[in-house]
């Protein structure tokens, strides 16, 4: 697992306060560089300002947030989603009416257990969100979670919580 660190996505989800303080960071940054680009003698760290506050904005706030509406379920899955999911000993195979997915188990890196279903990632970035109503109940989700522990290397997600 961790020769594919890198690899990874960032899950963890930022408080709220953390979120204030980096985007006030962030914002900073950018007023600074326009200050000093729109002032009366611009230089060269002007632009490094400017940069350096979009690319706080842009890793910290819009890509997070825009990876999590990605991965978020669409408004069909709030229906009655008909997903079916099959695992042998070497691929694992999950069919929605929309979509169909079929991978090894080596090309998965992480899951992640949440209060609302599973994420699961894989090595090229491709990331499955399964909502808990695809479970039958709270125990079908809790083999899974067993099973992915036991073939996911280094898991770090405890089982027995289900606040999570």
């Amino acid at each position: 697992m961790e020769a594919h660190r890198g690899a990874q996505p960032k899950h963890a989800a930022m408080s709220v306060v953390k979120r204030f303080i980096i985007s006030t960071i962030g914002m900073f940054c950018l007023m600074l560089g326009l200050t000093g680009l729109l002032g009366s003698n611009p230089d060269i760290f002007s632009v490094v300002w400017i940069i350096l506050g979009l690319a706080i904005v842009w890793f910290f706030l819009a890509k997070p947030e825009m990876d999590k509406r990605r991965s978020a379920a669409s408004p069909k899955t709030h229906r009655d989603p008909e997903v079916s999911l099959i695992f042998n000993p070497k691929r694992i195979l999950i069919r929605s009416p929309d979509d169909k997915v079929e991978r090894d188990w080596q090309e998965l890196i992480e899951y992640k257990k949440t209060k609302k279903g599973v994420h699961l990632y894989f090595l090229d970035g491709t990331a499955i969100w399964l909502p808990e109503n695809v479970f039958y109940d709270k125990d079908e989700m809790r083999e899974l979670i067993q099973l992915l522990q036991s073939k996911v290397p280094g898991p770090t997600f405890p089982v027995s919580g289900s606040s999570t």
